[in-house]
């Protein structure tokens, strides 16, 4: 599972984007199934898997901060080693956010 059918399953099971920074938005142009998933406007979402530029990773944009009850994803390899499907990752979902 990679960090495209992750933002696929968030947007399907909480009807949200994700803001993402520019640069990545850019590069699922070639999938618009993913893209239509993202956004690069961060006032349209509570999902942030956004960096500040110079933060190596690990400060979301500074939009992040004045959102109303943001939700912070930070996407890990790590995480990926159990493999888990796309369907089983929707369902985790839904228990967190129902």
């Amino acid at each position: 599972m990679g960090y495209e059918q992750i933002y696929r399953a968030l947007y399907d099971s909480l009807g949200m984007r994700v803001h993402v920074e520019q640069n990545q938005y850019e590069f699922f142009s070639c999938l618009p199934i993913i893209q239509e998933c993202l956004t690069t406007d961060p006032t349209t979402t509570r999902l942030h898997a956004c960096r500040m530029s110079s933060s190596s990773n690990s400060e979301p944009c500074s939009l992040f901060r004045n959102c109303d009850k943001p939700i912070r994803i930070f996407l890990s390899i790590m995480w990926f080693t159990e493999q888990i499907s796309a369907s089983k990752f929707s369902y985790f979902l839904s228990n967190i956010f129902n």
